[in-house]
């Protein structure tokens, strides 16, 4: 008999994907919320979602197998409560917040991997003289303890930038602090006065920066894969990430090693889970940024080209008690990347592809996938979720035999689609 796996917010690319696990036959994926819901929505009322989601879940006359997401808040604060109160694999609500609330993860982190993070501190940008309560050196990056696609993160170069981003932090903060606190009022999480309406500030860290994804299961933590994140030159912006990674390998034991020493300790089990690191070559420093507890769907299709099976494979497992098995090199492809179509500067969209380009395209370079998320007419500075320094146009995946057939195929890709913005410079970005 097949197995019901509901999934939050499962929108037809990751549909498409999940149908590349082997054995997909025998499951059948239903959606838990709509992607609306619970990936771009305009505002999120938890409380209102959870119910909605219980309510659909006890609607289902048919057996529930498991339950399993691969989005970031509040997806995986839901399925955390949900998988909990039905007694169904998934991790705790508790273990959760020790990965997602950043600053707590920063004070559990400091408890067994001090070396690998950087100096840091709450702030509650509310006060009414934050900067005065600073104890660290500019510059230091200041973000929301709780956010999204870095979403109010901002470098502070000085007095001026600080208050700059205090002002814009102040009138967004609770667009994710209000559900994300109403979150843990319903698991009854103390934040130890740390909600999710503070920021942390953390020192600088740098290098080469890559992310491990791995999952925990039955108290065991394994990781399955090491991906290149690659930024525009001198900017901190994601230019792509690109698998399998080409640090060496003595690094590569070195963040496995971090990675299961954090998650074993922070008693994250039962779920999956992605960490990004920097390796800094000067100082053969690892720098842990962040735990992200759940796999990255930006990582999916580079399972898939270049090992054979997507990551969903892994939270699929999962989610029904079983052990992960993947695939290893038995891909298409010897590398892929996701690279990302970016402006940087406000504007108006002029051109974009229309779907017969885009289907040309993918045709010419066998395998690409070409994802447009803006429409011609939109104002880049209105779109929701875009990081402070640039914006998202789009996104392209492409598997190639080497890496450089992959750079020239995305060149030509990119020149091929023929993306337009008339620029508007009233609201520029930074160059950071």
């Amino acid at each position: 008999m097949k197995k019901n796996i509901f999934v939050f917010g499962l929108n037809d690319p990751n549909k498409a994907q999940m149908t590349n696990i082997l054995n997909a036959d025998d499951y059948v994926f239903h959606s838990l919320l709509a992607w609306e819901e619970v990936v771009e929505a305009e505002t999120y009322d938890f409380g209102q979602l959870l119910d909605k989601a219980r309510r659909q879940l006890n609607d289902f006359e048919g057996s529930i197998d498991g339950i399993t997401t691969f989005w970031d808040f509040p997806s995986i604060e839901l399925l955390a409560l949900l998988c909990e109160e039905m007694n169904l694999p998934g991790p705790s609500a508790q273990a959760v917040v020790r990965c997602s609330h950043k600053y707590i993860s920063r004070t559990e982190q400091q408890k067994v991997i001090p070396e690998n993070i950087p100096g840091f501190q709450a702030v509650n940008p509310f006060d009414d003289a934050p900067l005065s309560k600073i104890e660290l050196n500019y510059p230091f990056f200041l973000k929301p303890v709780k956010s999204y696609a870095s979403f109010l993160s901002y470098y502070v170069a000085g007095p001026e930038n600080f208050f700059d981003a205090i002002t814009t932090i102040r009138e967004n903060i609770t667009r994710y602090g209000e559900p994300y606190n109403s979150f843990l009022s319903e698991a009854g999480i103390d934040a130890g006065g740390v909600d999710a309406f503070w920021c942390i500030a953390e020192e600088l860290i740098g290098g080469k920066m890559c992310t491990v994804e791995g999952y925990s299961y039955n108290g065991e933590v394994s990781t399955f894969g090491l991906i290149d994140s690659h930024r525009f030159p001198g900017r901190t912006t994601f230019s792509r990430y690109q698998y399998p990674s080409t640090l060496p390998v003595p690094i590569r034991r070195r963040i496995d090693e971090i990675t299961r020493k954090i998650i074993k300790y922070i008693g994250y089990d039962n779920g999956a889970f992605n960490i990004e690191f920097f390796y800094d070559k000067r100082t053969n420093r690892i720098w842990l940024l962040e735990i992200n507890p759940r796999i990255s769907q930006s990582h999916s299709d580079l399972f898939f080209k270049v090992d054979g099976a997507p990551n969903q494979k892994v939270i699929i497992e999962l989610a029904t008690g079983h052990a992960p098995e993947l695939p290893h090199r038995q891909g298409d492809y010897k590398t892929a990347a996701k690279f990302y179509l970016r402006e940087f500067r406000d504007g108006i969209v002029w051109q974009v592809p229309s779907r017969h380009t885009i289907q040309k395209i993918e045709d010419e370079f066998p395998g690409t996938i070409i994802l447009p998320h803006v429409n011609a007419g939109d104002r880049l500075s209105d779109l929701h979720d875009q990081e402070p320094y640039s914006y998202r146009l789009g996104v392209v995946f492409m598997g190639a035999a080497s890496q450089q057939q992959l750079l020239d195929n995305f060149r030509s890709c990119k020149e091929l689609l023929g993306f337009s913005v008339r620029n508007i410079e009233k609201r520029n970005r930074s160059d950071c």
